[in-house]
């Protein structure tokens, strides 16, 4: 399910050959690249060397930032299925800019209801509706003080404002 959704982001999962796995290992296509890993440890030893693979690789390193984070954006919020262990040593670097999500092995999904405050909150939050936001905010949390109610709602619309505006 994660390859399929994840196609038309633009981020490729590679196909598992379940007539090879068992319970206790999942058997995938080989991909041809380079961990991201590997890639940030390289950059940073030999920032020259890392660029020059870059270049003859046709990789442009803020354009395969930018669709890694709308990819893990749309995961979440649009298709409600995620990769749940989402770290440099599970991102590939492919050839052409593109990028793969390997070892699956760990997916997530939200409660319908969860997910659907949330989406409130970030509408209310582009909306600069700081009240409303927080209202939301404070409705996805399983337990709340009750004496202080008032007071935390205050901190978190003045937390969101002074966030706005260093944003801004």
């Amino acid at each position: 399910r994660l390859r399929k959704s994840t196609k038309s982001h633009g981020v490729h999962v590679p196909r598992p050959f379940f007539h090879l796995s068992t319970t206790a290992m999942v058997v995938m296509e080989f991909v041809p690249g380079v961990l991201m890993s590997e890639y940030i440890e390289v950059a940073t030893q030999d920032p020259e060397r890392a660029a020059a693979w870059c270049a003859a690789n046709e990789i442009r390193p803020k354009k395969v930032a930018q669709r890694l984070f709308v990819s893990a954006l749309r995961q979440l919020l649009e298709d409600n299925l995620f990769h749940a262990d989402l770290h440099p040593g599970n991102i590939m670097l492919l050839k052409n800019g593109r990028v793969a999500l390997i070892d699956v092995g760990t997916i997530g999904t939200m409660e319908r209801e969860f997910l659907e405050l949330y989406l409130m909150s970030l509408s209310a939050l582009a909306k600069k509706d700081f009240n409303q936001a927080a209202d939301y905010l404070l409705r996805l949390c399983p337990e709340l003080p009750t004496l202080q109610l008032g007071a935390l709602k205050r901190d978190l619309v003045r937390g969101y404002r002074q966030w706005e505006a260093r944003t801004h």
